[in-house]
């Protein structure tokens, strides 16, 4: 919700219907040692995928609750000259916040509609916004596929406030059966595979241009609605007209915001690895675990199984050190001059 009005993006085809997209995840989607990631040629065996917004539209929704928390409850007039405090002379408006102000202004019937210079089609504010956000209509080839584990809750959860996994959930993985501590192992490697993905340089070319549009646009609209006020038509017949909206410098705190929401996505994600990596480390590699796990020509069949195992979890944590540390800087592409237009 955006201050808590219901701003949806336009219909998008599912993940079986839109034809030839490009596909992103592991090569083999289930494995602890194998880090090779797509763009891959179709769909890997084992895999499920989702469609897929570089851009989460709930970033754009809590943007305008993240403006609304900028400044304070009653730091806005109503629009409306008939919102007035009781028993004040002269007549004193009533003083709201950005999320109502924001809301009263932009709610436009479908007369009032207007079209943003150098296109044709009438829109309201809310529509003019969610039309450069990928759909079917628009920017359809900036949908991808991308392999499940890797988009919920991995990346998905970068971007909001959720934990990826909690504790709970980890800790009996850690500390489970051989194979939960496997599972436990590739939720790391998900996470880092939403890396892998958001720096792939087509994606990141999207990403830049979807934070981008959506700055232009905001530009436009708040531009556009300095002469396109709110109307209503009183039951009278009469017609009463909202003062006109003041621009507030969206598109330049929407990309401040954008700034913020990366830097703890990439905070989110590396914290995550980090933690829980330690934690694998810390109970699986020390040097009485490596020790306890070389073989011995006298072990029973069982022992050797169980240090087989033990080894096979000891070269994957080290892996996913290894790929850990590799990860490098993850810049936000639309400050990165490395990235196109």
């Amino acid at each position: 919700m955006a201050c808590g009005f219901n701003l949806k993006s336009n219909n998008y085809d599912s993940s079986g219907k839109l034809g030839n997209p490009l596909i992103y995840g592991f090569n083999i989607p289930d494995s602890c040692d194998r880090y090779e990631f797509g763009p891959l040629a179709k769909k890997a065996t084992g895999g499920d995928y989702d469609t897929e917004h570089i851009l989460e539209f709930q970033l754009l929704t809590d943007f305008f609750n993240d403006v609304n928390n900028k400044w304070a409850k009653n730091h806005f007039e109503h629009p409306d000259s008939a919102e007035v405090i009781e028993n004040t002379n002269p007549p004193e408006r009533k003083k709201i916040d950005f999320c109502k102000y924001w809301r009263e202004s932009w709610d436009l019937k479908t007369e009032e509609r207007f079209a943003i210079p150098g296109e044709t089609d009438l829109k309201t504010p809310f529509q003019h916004l969610v039309s450069v956000y990928p759909s079917s209509e628009k920017h359809s080839d900036e949908l991808v596929l991308l392999q499940r584990k890797v988009n919920a809750p991995a990346k998905a959860s970068m971007w909001n406030d959720n934990e990826i996994y909690k504790e709970i959930k980890m800790k009996p993985l850690i500390e489970g059966s051989h194979e939960a501590r496997r599972t436990g192992i590739q939720r790391l490697r998900a996470v880092m595979g939403v890396y892998y993905y958001m720096r792939d340089p087509t994606i990141a070319l999207y990403f830049k241009r979807e934070v981008n549009r959506i700055q232009e646009r905001l530009n436009l609209i708040e531009a556009q609605m300095a002469t396109h006020p709110r109307i209503v038509r009183e039951r009278g017949g009469g017609i009463r007209t909202y003062d006109a909206y003041q621009a507030q410098g969206l598109g330049d705190l929407w990309k401040l915001y954008m700034n913020e929401r990366f830097d703890l996505a990439d905070k989110k994600g590396r914290g995550f690895v980090d933690t829980y990596l330690k934690k694998y480390e810390n109970k699986y590699l020390t040097a009485q675990q490596v020790g306890n796990a070389i073989s011995d020509p006298n072990d029973t069949p069982a022992q050797k199984a169980e240090k087989e195992a033990m080894q096979g979890l000891q070269r994957v944590i080290r892996l996913a050190r290894q790929q850990y540390s590799n990860l490098g800087v993850w810049t936000a592409p639309w400050i990165d001059p490395t990235i196109g237009n």
